[in-house]
């Protein structure tokens, strides 16, 4: 599976209804060998870069690379060493970030 599918495998769930207040940050590509994991904040932060609605969630959503699955899962298993340790076997190996070369959010910078 390609970053872009499990891209739109994200954004068709959040899409919904009830789920219209997030958007995906996909500025940076995050993944390990099994999955990609994705930030996804209220688009108050994402746009209007609005610190004050920031709601901690504590989760990221991640799409398994074998089978397309979606999940939302507490983000302390794929960024800390411990959990990285503890997970291996579930979540797969450490996480890798790279900037995204066609990103689909973009931010301006405050003038």
């Amino acid at each position: 599976m390609s970053y872009e599918q499990a891209s739109e495998i994200v954004r068709a769930f959040y899409q919904s209804a009830d789920w219209s207040w997030v958007g995906v940050d996909d500025r940076e590509i995050v993944e390990n060998d099994k999955l990609f994991v994705f930030s996804v904040l209220p688009r108050k932060v994402l746009i209007n870069r609005d610190e004050h609605g920031l709601v901690l969630m504590g989760t990221v959503t991640v799409v398994h690379k074998t089978d397309g699955r979606l999940e939302r899962v507490h983000a302390g298993a794929f960024f800390t060493r411990e959990s990285n340790r503890r997970d291996r076997a579930r979540w797969g190996k450490a996480t890798t970030r790279r900037p995204n070369p066609n990103p689909r959010l973009i931010v301006q910078e405050p003038t």
